[in-house]
């Protein structure tokens, strides 16, 4: 059993974030994911893990493939690089968020154009 709340197994994991524990696992092998805290032979996970995974679920929902994902938010960066890849990352869900929402918007209504010259009624 985890010592603290915020400690997840792999399996409390994926029922966390509905992922199976094999999804979880390869997210892991592609650097996607920390490792967890391993104690006694069992990886335990916090909050930090619960909120990558879930970033990565947001990512690919607004169309980013693994690679891409794994480019912007992995790695063996510093600090520094890491929080601008997450930074863009942000920009740019906020970008595809913006023009879904101008998309389904439905059209402004354009009062009718005035020409010099021209004689209404």
């Amino acid at each position: 059993m985890a010592e603290t709340a915020n400690e997840l197994t792999i399996e409390q994991l994926a029922q966390e974030t509905g992922m199976s524990v094999r999804n979880i696992r390869n997210h892991q092998s592609r650097g996607l994911l920390p490792p967890p805290d391993v104690r006694s032979r069992i990886g335990y996970y916090g909050p930090d893990h619960v909120t990558r995974l879930r970033l990565v679920q947001e990512m690919q929902a607004e169309g980013f493939n693994l690679a891409a994902i794994s480019r912007l938010v992995g790695g063996s960066r510093g600090a520094a690089d890491r929080l601008l890849g997450f930074a863009l990352v942000w920009l740019a869900l906020v970008a595809v968020t913006v023009d879904r929402l101008r998309a389904s918007a439905p059209p402004a209504a354009v009062p009718p154009a005035r020409y010099a010259g021209t004689r209404t009624g």
